[in-house]
């Protein structure tokens, strides 16, 4: 968490010797004071000190920011604000923060342990996680840069906590993800109804890809050179090369493994008819492909 260093301050008797404080760079005295001084100090563990407005953090939460501030607190005096301490660290408390001033917290580039952690923060002290994580809220687009990475933790907090849009946006970088390693921990995270929403998108997925390579390439009208009975072989040699891409179909078949394959066997024939009418079926299926449902 990016912080600044005050300048030292005495202590005790002038001999006494002088200690530095780090305060957020982000939440610090003169912060948004537009409106008044931060009149709360929240300290965190590893003793960095967020100066915030204890209205804000009452509004945001539902318990009271885990009845650790009260709406009957006195108003301090100016400068003898009084200062909270908190078990999380500095770098969670800082996206904290940021959520409950509805600000970006892009430019400190949080770790997803942080954003994780920040989330179960903010369900802790009461702050709604449905408000402040979906398309129009800053923090989403900070979680969805670690999706292609880290999809499947992604798709577990979001679940448990029923997230549906994180969720949603999430699962387009799942269609790799390998089904049999879920577990029963991570199952118990998911629950029932996230847990089949994964399993149903890579069967759904496959079912789409099976069915639209069912459909062979358009027959031309019978030539000299090629008759009915070749472009019959054809329509077999389009149905095996199908098979062998139905056989270990995945719901993240990539358009070139479907053009390599597909591409081999119209390389194979001789008619010109008969491989443009292949071409045109395998960019059209890509093109299908390409529109068929990622997302949960």
């Amino acid at each position: 968490m990016d912080s600044v260093l005050q300048e030292p301050t005495p202590i005790g008797s002038p001999t006494s010797e002088t200690v530095t404080v780090s305060v957020s760079t982000a939440f610090h005295p003169a912060s948004h004071s537009d409106v008044y001084i931060p009149d709360l100090i929240i300290r965190s563990s590893d003793r960095v000190f967020f100066h915030v407005h204890r209205d804000h953090l009452i509004r945001a939460s539902t318990n009271s920011f885990n009845y650790l501030v009260s709406t009957s607190d006195s108003a301090s005096a100016p400068g003898s604000a009084p200062v909270v301490p908190l078990p999380e660290t500095s770098d969670v408390i800082n996206v904290v923060f940021h959520v409950i001033y509805k600000q970006s917290c892009s430019q400190y580039n949080p770790s997803l342990a942080v954003l994780i952690a920040s989330i179960m923060t903010l369900k802790k002290y009461g702050i709604s996680l449905g408000e402040h994580i979906n398309p129009t809220a800053p923090l989403f687009p900070i979680l969805l840069t670690q999706a292609p990475m880290h999809a499947i933790e992604l798709y577990m907090v979001a679940a448990e906590n029923d997230l549906r849009d994180l969720a949603v946006a999430v699962s387009p970088h799942l269609l790799s993800f390998h089904l049999p390693t879920v577990n029963d921990e991570m199952a118990a995270r998911m629950g029932p109804i996230y847990l089949k929403k994964l399993f149903f998108l890579h069967i759904n997925r496959t079912h789409i890809l099976q069915e639209l390579m069912l459909t062979p390439p358009v027959s031309h009208p019978p030539t000299f050179d090629c008759g009915i009975d070749q472009q019959q072989r054809t329509t077999r040699a389009w149905a095996l090369s199908c098979a062998s891409l139905a056989w270990d179909a995945r719901p993240d078949l990539s358009p070139t493994r479907m053009q390599n394959v597909l591409g081999t066997m119209e390389s194979q024939l001789t008619c010109e008819l008969c491989r443009a009418s292949v071409d045109a079926r395998i960019q059209q299926l890509m093109s299908e492909w390409a529109l068929a449902q990622r997302r949960i």
